[in-house]
Parts: C-alpha cells; sequence; structure tokens
C-alpha cells in the first residue's frame, strides 16, 4: 500500500513539474512575441470563489457549490465503501459456509 502511494505521490510530482515547465515557457515566449497568453494552469482565490485557468480558459466555482459538490462526493464514498465491505462479507460468510465446514469433515 505504502508503495503504491508513493509512486502516486512521484507521479503528481512529475505532472506538477511538467506544468510548472510549461507555465513558465509561456510566461518566456510572452516576453519574447510581446503577447499576453494565459497560463497553462492556475488556481487563485478571488474573494470566497476559487479561479481555475485550464489552457487560456477560465472557469470560477463558488465556495457554496464546491462544498456542496464535496458533500455530495464524500456521502457516495461512504456508501460505496459501506457496499463494498458489506459485499465482501458475504462473500467470507459464504466461503465459511461451504468450505470451512467440509474441511473438518476430510481431516
Amino acid at each position: 500500500m505504502t508503495k503504491r502511494l508513493f509512486h502516486f505521490a512521484i507521479l503528481v510530482c512529475i505532472i506538477l513539474l511538467v506544468i510548472s515547465g510549461l507555465n513558465i515557457s509561456n510566461q518566456a515566449i510572452n516576453n519574447l512575441t510581446m503577447k499576453e497568453r494565459a497560463p497553462v494552469f492556475s488556481c487563485n482565490l478571488v474573494g470566497q470563489d476559487l479561479s481555475i485557468d485550464i489552457l487560456g480558459k477560465n472557469y470560477i466555482y463558488s465556495s457554496e457549490n464546491i462544498k456542496q459538490k464535496f458533500n455530495l462526493a464524500s456521502n457516495y464514498s461512504i456508501s460505496v465503501y459501506n457496499k463494498t465491505r458489506d459485499y465482501l462479507y458475504r462473500i467470507g460468510h459464504l466461503y465459511q459456509v461451504i468450505f470451512r465446514d467440509n474441511w473438518d469433515e476430510y481431516f
């Protein structure tokens, strides 16, 4: 588990380095050509809203909308976790009934 987490962290770091490199090169091109292009990726807090620039397009998300979506996602993930856990418990119970009882008869 920790190995996967380590690999995921390395992947995230590499992606952030690539995005940073693209933003730096974009700024250098802007300085050379005297044109103003939007950054490849940037995040800003504007008051209570989150402003995200991705490939020149600006997206603004309100804090209430983000909180609502986060609550929906957390409730959904808890629901999926509980359903998965119950399913695995049922499989384990079936395993116990089928194989455990018969195992004692043979030995």
